[in-house]
């Protein structure tokens, strides 16, 4: 215990290098900016547009949230069903991007880190074969395959249908099935071995070992889908057009403020619109933010 005190009494301080504070002084001037923005944002979607248009900068005076109530009123989506024109309100839209980017993001999360577990534990052909074809995917860009893919869903009475959209998310060949792959070839065999010891299946080894192992992992990629396919917006639009999400409404609420009922671009009410739309998404990196910044993976045996 002495020999401890003594250690940390006479301990050298560790030099900040120059490159250390650069680097810091550019993250601290990023993360400056960004909170500025997302200041003014908001601040800018408590005014009026004529305040607006005559000082941009301006400090608020009160806090007016007409702007936000304008936004639930006017802010919907019209699709035609047979022949009578059926209008989406922003509470469905927000429904359908739940389910779009929820549903959608766990369904391919799965099956992500489910094909990458069978590659880096069961070698094999398949595998090898597997693992180069997601490479390769990665690699060539894939560009115009829309409307074959609305052929296909026409074809088999899957386009409009949630069902079509959850079928399309059982794939793997993303960056994150590499990440997987690593993080699952990480983790000491030993595990398994143990567990087919006392009589367990390659399934349960899978589900109750494996998946527990990688939890971080797993949270960290499904919120990183979840935001990209929140924010999705062209996709949704094509493929479930009488489903409207939150993002094909802001799209439309930026892009034809005539539509949505106003006589000119509101730029405050349009700010508040996507404010409106960014709050789940900062809701979710608020309470999953010690996942999202923790270690990628985790276990290992110990002595």
């Amino acid at each position: 215990m002495e020999k401890t005190m003594e250690r940390k009494k006479y301990k050298v301080k560790r030099k900040i290098s120059a490159y250390e504070i650069v680097i810091g002084c550019v993250l601290a001037l990023y993360s400056f900016i960004l909170i500025f923005l997302f200041g003014w944002a908001f601040l800018s979607s408590l005014r009026n547009h004529g305040a607006f248009r005559s000082d941009a900068l301006a400090f608020p005076e009160g806090l007016k949230w007409k702007n936000y109530t304008d936004v639930f009123k006017t802010l919907k989506l019209s699709y035609i069903e047979g022949r009578s024109k059926v209008w989406v309100k922003l509470d469905t839209m927000f429904l359908n991007s739940l389910i779009y980017a929820g549903v959608g993001g766990l369904i391919q999360t799965f099956f992500t880190a489910a094909v990458a577990y069978c590659c880096a534990r069961y070698k094999g052909f398949t595998s090898s074969l597997l693992r180069n074809v997601v490479i390769v995917t990665l690699i060539i860009p894939v560009v115009g395959t829309m409307p074959s893919l609305l052929d296909i869903l026409h074809n088999m009475k899957l386009h409009d249908t949630w069902m079509g959209i959850f079928v399309q998310r059982v794939s793997f060949c993303t960056t994150y099935f590499l990440i997987f792959y690593a993080a699952f070839g990480a983790i000491s065999w030993e595990y398994a071995e143990s567990a087919f010891i006392d009589g367990a299946s390659h399934s349960r080894v899978f589900f109750q070992i494996m998946l527990p192992l990688v939890k971080t992992l797993l949270i960290t990629v499904f919120i990183l889908l979840f935001v990209q396919y929140w924010n999705d917006y062209q996709n949704p639009w094509m493929l479930i057009p009488s489903m409207p999400t939150a993002a094909r409404g802001l799209y439309h609420y930026l892009n034809d403020p005539i539509s949505m009922g106003m006589n000119d671009e509101n730029v405050p009410r349009q700010i508040a619109a996507g404010v409106i739309i960014f709050v789940p998404i900062f809701t979710i990196f608020v309470i999953f933010r010690d996942k999202i910044m923790g270690n990628l993976t985790e276990g290992g045996i110990k002595g």
